[in-house]
């Protein structure tokens, strides 16, 4: 994935495109989009998934995949 994220339309774009649509509506999930130098998208992680209510997010997880994949941005 090279694709710039110029927009929010693109990060949204970009994110869709990872996403299972026929289990949208039936759970949370939280997934983060790694950028690199000038919003260049590095990848898509699936950080966490649960039920309709919460979904628990644990910064442990969080940052060291950042760092691992040399992320200068997260959304």
């Amino acid at each position: 994935m090279a694709e710039k994220a110029k927009t929010y339309k693109i990060a949204c774009g970009v994110l869709n495109e990872s996403w299972d649509q026929n289990k949208m509506a039936l759970l949370e999930v939280f997934k983060l989009l790694f950028l690199k130098m000038q919003n260049r998208v590095l990848g898509v992680l699936n950080v966490a998934q649960s039920g309709f209510l919460v979904v628990l997010i644990d910064p442990k997880v969080v940052f060291p995949a950042a760092l691992k994949a040399c992320a200068s941005g997260i959304i």
